[in-house]
């Protein structure tokens, strides 16, 4: 499995909206990217650290997940352009992407 993961930063400038995240740009990846081989959507949100006081790294963090390299690289080149697009709607900031095998 292959997990593309993207780390929203959490600064004092960020902003992120968690409600149109989930309500609307979390279903249009499954609408988009699931017929073509995408497994799920996992969303993280931040809570804390174990340092009282301290500002958690990433505000969200999205793990897509697809059965192999191939299957991902064909998804996200066909639609990567439109998720971009709607990135503005819920943050400021641009994520952080890491690619990783799932084990």
């Amino acid at each position: 499995m292959i997990s593309v993961s993207m780390f929203y930063p959490n600064t004092t400038e960020s902003m992120f909206n968690l409600d149109y995240y989930v309500t609307q740009h979390v279903p249009m990846m499954e609408r988009m990217l699931k017929p073509m081989g995408m497994e799920e959507v996992l969303v993280d949100q931040a809570l804390g650290t174990p340092m009282p006081y301290e500002r958690p790294p990433f505000s969200v963090i999205a793990h897509l997940v697809f059965k192999n390299h191939e299957m991902m690289e064909m998804c996200m080149g066909q639609c990567e352009a439109d998720l971009l697009k709607d990135v503005p709607n819920f943050t400021n900031v641009a994520p952080i992407v890491q690619i990783s095998r799932r084990l």
